[in-house]
């Protein structure tokens, strides 16, 4: 009899669980009529951006780069795979602040701050870097984020090339801030021609904090003698504004006697010694042997 009820035993827990189904510890019999749980659909993840960097790099015309993403030490290092020359930190240029692009590429992004008194970049010369063979066209581009308002009139160069000779003779290009006594410094793009001095463009941006990053962009095209100047400002409002000058003539710094080198947030007197100090971050300094229409400007800017 026993070994009977033994053999039945499997045949009478199949026949309780499909007559009454499986009732778990306190909860409802779950068949297999009943619909499972929906689970919330999977987020895909996110692609990363591309840095800002390899954008610039692919833009027609690239020829130098300095991200500036160093975080010690005296060498600024260039990263482009075509013309690469390390510049070098001067005292009071100090490297690994908070670049402009850190809030996308943290801890990857950095840029130096310069004391407004002694601190620069400086790249040794190149006649790339100062281009002379007809037909003559460049771009410079840099982002700059000012330590505060500049004092009315005052100038501040953020770039500059620029040899004057002992006849007062001029070459080369400069960027500046240069003060206006109210929040928002006027960017000042300017070429040198050994005959006809500086030509110069203001563009004044009327909003935004001043203390903000700046996206600058100055071009030249040398067979239409015309230098233009880009300028925006980021901030709750994105304020832009751009200007473009005719008959601006354009000599280059030269190899020889005159070469001079290339400063990121210092000038050049006659002698060579350095002025007009920048106050602040400047990052992502690049050069172009192209000049760069409106559009890519603005798609640049559009990366922040």
């Amino acid at each position: 009899m026993s070994d009977m009820l033994i053999l039945l035993a499997p045949l009478i827990v199949l026949v309780i669980v499909v007559l009454f189904g499986f009732v778990g510890c306190g909860g409802e019999p779950f068949t297999s009529r009943d619909t499972p749980p929906e689970q919330p659909p999977e987020t895909p993840p996110t692609e990363p951006s591309e840095p800002y960097a390899k954008n610039i790099e692919a833009t027609t015309g690239f020829l130098a780069l300095w991200p500036l993403n160093d975080t010690s030490g005296i060498v600024a290092v260039a990263t482009s795979p075509i013309l690469n020359i390390d510049g070098e930190y001067k005292p009071g240029a100090t490297p690994g602040s908070e670049g402009a692009f850190f809030h996308k590429e943290p801890n990857v992004n950095f840029a130096p701050e310069l004391n407004g008194t002694t601190g620069y970049i400086e790249v040794p010369f190149h006649e790339q870097l100062n281009p002379s063979t007809d037909p003559v066209r460049f771009s410079v581009e840099l982002w700059v984020k000012p330590a505060g308002g500049i004092p009315d009139g005052e100038e501040r160069i953020v770039i500059s090339s620029h040899h004057t000779s002992d006849t007062g003779n001029h070459r080369g290009y400069e960027i500046a801030l240069v003060g206006t006594g109210a929040g928002d410094a006027t960017v000042r793009g300017r070429v040198f021609h050994i005959n006809d001095g500086a030509a110069e463009i203001d563009v004044t941006l009327t909003s935004g904090d001043p203390s903000e990053w700046r996206h600058i962009v100055v071009t030249y095209d040398g067979p239409a003698e015309t230098l233009t100047v880009y300028a925006t400002v980021v901030g709750t409002i994105f304020d832009k504004a751009a200007a473009k000058q005719t008959a601006a003539k354009y000599s280059p710094v030269q190899a020889g006697g005159g070469q001079r080198p290339l400063r990121f947030g210092a000038g050049h007197l006659q002698a060579g010694q350095a002025e007009k100090f920048f106050a602040g971050r400047i990052d992502e300094v690049a050069f172009y042997q192209a000049v760069l229409p409106d559009v890519t400007a603005e798609a640049h800017f559009n990366l922040f």
